[in-house]
């Protein structure tokens, strides 16, 4: 089966099961100058710090690496104008997996986004000036799922598993888990690179894998479709930054100003997120393409309640946690150091302007 074809089962399946109406894909592009849905006016722009007269617009070319509900702050900066308010011109594009991310990001096809840090950190490790400046998620957003045959954890032995793609936040998160189970990741079961966490459903489905490692909603998909959930990786407590906001050290440098005023507004979209669940589940349908209310509520519940931290703030040791797992397999991960992959200059920036207090009223 061609790639091509296998995209379009995959999608089929995929929409089939949540109960979509929708007979197009999710938006690659979203500009941000787009009217907000349902023909609202820019939700939320009353209660927004700081908001000035609005500036001349800049453009910000934003890339993200996957659909699931840490990255709805990325889309609510953009359907409720929230960029345009700080004068970003944002156009949103998905691709993949965060690999592919960040080959965007220095091919100079992407200027910032959501992405996996681990995907930061290996870049940086291979000589990119790869940085992130925050993380919606400050632990793993991951659940193992299995076919019916896998009945413990135990059982993952000798078997195939899904992922994203090597050095993605799914690989790291596979590689801790097993290890906490006393497994190897590189000896007692075969890590099987899949593509896009929609893909896992057919890999499932078909016996390509035997379990694999997704973000929500795909793990209630596949549960719906026959598998089971074999461990909930959100449980473990592990330090590790997830949905990070990324960029380039040169294009922060050439564009400090630009980037600040994107962490604003994701900031501030988080917020929204958190607190207007309305708007938010809006934009999930548009963006999950779904009218699964159940689905939609599911996510938005789980995420918001005990994922999304409620501003997106970066932290030493997650990074800490990603170096430990990729030095299995990556040159230099043991003697790194931490901090020069991350840039809090920005998030310390708005901590002066006292933003989180002001947008939670504490």
């Amino acid at each position: 089966m061609t790639r091509r074809v296998l995209r379009v089962v995959v999608g089929w399946l995929l929409l089939a099961s949540v109960g979509c109406s929708r007979p197009s894909a999710a938006p690659r592009e979203a500009p941000a100058s787009s009217a907000p849905p349902a023909a609202q006016a820019a939700p939320g722009a009353e209660r927004t710090p700081g908001a000035t007269a609005p500036l001349a617009r800049e453009p910000l070319r934003l890339v993200y690496a996957t659909r699931d509900g840490g990255v709805v702050p990325l889309w609510l900066a953009a359907e409720a104008g929230i960029y345009a308010r700080y004068g970003i011109d944002a156009s949103l594009r998905y691709v993949s997996s965060g690999t592919l991310s960040m080959q965007a990001l220095l091919a100079g096809e992407a200027d910032a986004g959501i992405t996996a840090a681990s995907a930061v950190v290996a870049a940086g490790l291979s000589g990119a000036d790869t940085i992130y400046i925050g993380a919606i998620q400050r632990t793993f957003g991951f659940w193992v799922v299995a076919t019916p045959d896998i009945t413990s954890p135990a059982d993952l032995r000798g078997k195939r598993v899904g992922i994203t793609r090597r050095n993605s936040t799914s690989d790291v998160a596979l590689q801790y888990y097993l290890r906490q189970l006393g497994l190897s990741p590189q000896s007692d079961v075969t890590v099987v690179e899949v593509g896009e966490h929609a893909a896992m459903l057919s890999a499932l489905q078909s016996g390509a894998i035997q379990a694999a490692v997704t973000s929500s909603p795909t793990n209630v998909v596949a549960v719906r479709n026959g598998a089971h959930e074999l461990a909930d990786l959100t449980q473990l407590g592990v330090e590790y930054p997830q949905s990070t906001l990324v960029t380039t050290r040169r294009f922060a440098t050439a564009h400090r100003d630009l980037v600040l005023r994107f962490l604003r507004a994701v900031w501030e979209a988080t917020h929204l997120y958190k607190t207007d669940r309305p708007l938010a589940l809006q934009v999930m349908r548009q963006y999950l393409q779904s009218d699964d209310e159940e689905l939609l509520a599911a996510v938005y519940d789980t995420y918001t309640s005990r994922l999304v931290q409620d501003v997106p703030r970066a932290y030493l040791e997650g990074t800490r946690t990603i170096l430990a797992e990729l030095a299995a397999t990556t040159p230099g991960a043991q003697d790194a150091a931490p901090a020069q992959f991350l840039d809090t200059s920005f998030q310390e920036a708005l901590d002066r302007e006292g933003l989180e207090a002001q947008l939670y009223g504490r």
